[in-house]
């Protein structure tokens, strides 16, 4: 076995580092806040998983109005693999990535993270294989792959309903 250089255990610290706040968000730091006085604002997020199968971590609740099926929502998001690879951001894009929530145009861990999320809110979702790519490799996207995402839900319009040609 070889030896690890410099550079490869920065990398092995910055990976763990990022998988530590990717799963216990912004909420990890509130342990070192000295304010006795908390309000409902600074309370920490709901965590944990969800009867829709995906572990659900919100960061920031949003301020907004909560998303609904049939909307088209706005968002900016990180996916990475559960040993901290990160596989892509949406902001190296340019724009918001943009999907109708229960159309069926993402896999069904993603559709299942919004459950509850409202507008302005920042939210890890985890996903495991059999609700994101399962057996099949997806792009850099290894087979049985557990998903991590997190989220910034940016905005949601109604969409007309589209007629039936």
């Amino acid at each position: 076995m070889e030896k690890l250089s410099k550079k490869e255990w920065v990398a092995v610290a910055v990976a763990i580092i990022f998988v530590g706040y990717t799963l216990f968000g912004g909420n990890i730091m509130s342990l070192f806040n000295k304010s006795s006085s908390m309000d409902q604002n600074s309370l920490p997020a709901a965590t944990g998983a969800s009867s829709s199968g995906v572990v659900i971590n919100d960061i920031t609740v949003g301020q907004g109005a909560e998303v609904r099926n049939g909307q088209l929502l706005s968002v900016n998001y990180i996916l990475s693999l559960s040993d901290g690879t990160v596989i892509q951001n949406s902001k190296d894009f340019g724009q918001p990535f943009e999907f109708t929530l229960g159309a069926g145009e993402v896999i069904q861990g993603w559709e299942r993270g919004f459950a509850g999320m409202k507008i302005g809110g920042v939210r890890t979702v985890i996903i495991p294989p059999d609700l994101g790519y399962g057996a099949a490799q997806s792009g850099p996207i290894p087979p049985n792959s557990t998903l991590i995402f997190t989220i910034e839900l940016l905005g949601a319009t109604d969409v007309a309903p589209q007629p039936v040609q």
